[in-house]
């Protein structure tokens, strides 16, 4: 029978789903703008991997905290969750500049070169965050994430 831990992270996938859900919703049923899509998906993303970065020192203040322990139990989901933010976020700028030429010119804008750059270390930590890559990897995954997160700093 399963434990009510077994369901935890389904129901943290759930809550963290639901605002990109509804802003995707609003977004094509046109109840929202571009920009506001854009920023919204953009900011929350941000918060995500702000708490993601924050575990590690929230743990360190409160030990022997259950909410704390809770986070780092739970880090590799927002980490996760963060990329899923920003990956539509990025596909609906490609959308919008429908062309190849107009991504590279604005490729040369610091906003942009460092949103894509972000995306790289994003998208890297995303497809490594799985217990098979966790394997595969070892102790080099410990070392591949730090590596990503202090590069995304």
């Amino acid at each position: 029978m399963p434990r009510p831990t077994d369901y935890r992270p389904n129901i943290l996938w759930l809550l963290l789903g639901i605002p990109l859900a509804l802003i995707t919703y609003w977004y094509l049923n046109e109840a929202i703008s571009y920009g506001e899509y854009i920023q919204h998906r953009g900011r929350i993303s941000v918060w995500l991997l702000l708490l993601t970065l924050a575990v590690t020192p929230l743990r360190l203040s409160f030990q022997g905290r259950s909410w704390s322990r809770g986070l780092v139990q739970n880090r590799r989901y927002f980490s996760v969750v963060s990329f899923a933010y920003a990956l539509p976020h990025v596909v609906a700028y490609l959308i919008r500049k429908e062309t190849f030429a107009l991504v590279a010119e604005e490729a040369a804008y610091p906003e942009i070169w460092t949103g894509w750059l972000a995306l790289v270390i994003f998208a890297a930590l995303a497809l490594s965050s799985n217990n098979w890559s966790m394997r595969r990897l070892g102790h080099n995954w410990g070392i591949c994430t730090i590596w990503c997160i202090w590069r995304h700093c």
